[in-house]
C-alpha cells in the first residue's frame, strides 16, 4: 500500500497524517481503532498547522513532525524499529501473562468441575446397572422357583 502511495505523489513519502490515519482509522466503521488515536491524529495536524503559521518557517520534514508528536523513545533504532528491551518485554509479557494465567486457571477449575460431574454421573449409571442386574437375577430366581427353567434358555419357546 505504501508503494502505491509513493508512486501516486511523485515519489515523495506520504504525509505522516495520511499514513497515521490509514493505519489507525477504520473506514468501514468510521471509527478510530483506539480512543487515543483520534487525539494523536489531531495533534499531528495541529503541529503541521502551527508550524506553517510562521511565513519564514522552513517546512518540517515528516520525521521532525513524528519526533514532535511521538517524542523520542528509548529502544527505537532508526530504520530498525524496536530493539529488544528487558524492561519493555517484562512489562508487556507480565500483564499478558497474568491475564493468560488467570484464563488458564479458570479453565482448569471448569475442567475439574466437569470431571466431577462426569464421575458422579458414571457412579449413578453404575449403581443403576447394578440394581437392574439384581432385579433381573431376582426375576430369574423367581421364575426358576416356579418351574420355568426351560423358558429361560435362549432359542426355545
Amino acid at each position: 500500500m505504501l508503494i502505491n502511495q509513493t508512486n501516486n505523489n511523485g515519489g515523495q513519502v506520504p504525509e505522516l497524517a495520511k499514513i497515521y490515519k490509514d493505519v489507525h482509522f477504520n473506514p468501514n466503521t468510521y471509527r478510530w481503532r483506539h480512543h487515543v488515536d483520534e487525539a494523536t491524529y489531531e495533534t499531528i495536524l495541529k503541529v503541521q498547522e502551527d508550524h506553517c503559521q510562521d511565513p519564514n518557517a522552513i517546512p518540517l520534514t515528516q520525521e521532525e513532525i513524528s519526533n514532535l508528536v511521538f517524542k523520542r523513545k528509548s529502544g527505537i533504532v532508526k530504520g530498525h524499529g524496536m530493539r529488544p528491551s528487558p524492561s519493555l518485554v517484562t512489562i508487556a509479557s507480565s500483564s499478558s501473562s497474568v491475564e493468560y494465567i488467570h484464563r488458564l486457571e479458570n479453565e482448569i477449575i471448569e475442567l475439574k468441575e466437569a470431571r466431577a460431574r462426569d464421575e458422579e454421573e458414571q457412579a449413578r449409571e453404575q449403581e443403576a446397572r447394578a440394581k437392574q442386574k439384581e432385579i433381573q437375577k431376582n426375576i430369574l430366581n423367581f421364575l426358576r422357583s416356579k418351574g420355568y427353567d426351560d423358558a429361560l434358555t435362549y432359542g426355545s419357546g
